[in-house]
């Protein structure tokens, strides 16, 4: 079965922090998939799930998670073999100054 990493960004949420309110992320993750549109899919639901369970879904003063998805790029067995991608976690980031 292929495997796909999947570049994901997300916008329209309004987290608490320290300094600035958290407006979006950006993050990737490697799937399975038998075809690009099954791997999308699969990265959406794997993000979702996260967001509920890792707590961000209560702390968010907006919506949910607008997700868009930057890109998706094919795995060769080489790069699957050389190469680690992140199972969970997320880039965050502020409004720019």
């Amino acid at each position: 079965m292929p495997t796909y990493d999947v570049i994901i960004n997300a916008t329209g949420i309004d987290l608490p922090s320290v300094d600035d309110p958290i407006i979006g992320f950006t993050t990737s993750r490697r799937i399975k998939a038998p075809d690009e549109q099954e791997a999308i899919k699969a990265a959406k639901t794997a993000i979702a799930i996260e967001w509920r369970d890792g707590g961000y879904q209560a702390r968010n003063r907006a919506s949910a998670p607008h997700v868009d998805i930057e890109g998706i790029v094919p795995l060769s067995l080489w790069k699957r073999l050389t190469t680690k991608a992140p199972k969970r976690g997320f880039t965050f980031y502020t409004l720019p100054e």
